[in-house]
């Protein structure tokens, strides 16, 4: 019983320290999968910047979209002029 205090022990920690982390330094930007990730990890953990990473969150994640959405309406409308 001992042994699995100090591991959710550790484990509390480890996450406070990511936390601290994201909230000093930023969610992770290598992709978009783990900036959202850190995001929701920040948030659910009650984060200082919840709100104002929520937002940022929200801008990436819309213009990551962007990109293959407008490529998607070209082709459509290439498609489109050649049947007429």
């Amino acid at each position: 019983m001992r042994g699995r205090r100090v591991s959710e022990q550790l484990r509390h920690e480890k996450v406070k320290a990511h936390l601290l982390h994201i909230d000093k330094d930023g969610p992770g930007c290598c992709s978009i999968q783990p900036f959202t990730y850190d995001v929701a990890e920040c948030c659910n953990g009650g984060g200082d910047r919840c709100h104002e990473l929520e937002v940022e969150a929200y801008r990436v994640q819309n213009a990551h979209n962007a990109m293959p959405e407008g490529a998607n309406m070209a082709r459509l409308s290439n498609a489109n002029a050649g049947t007429r």
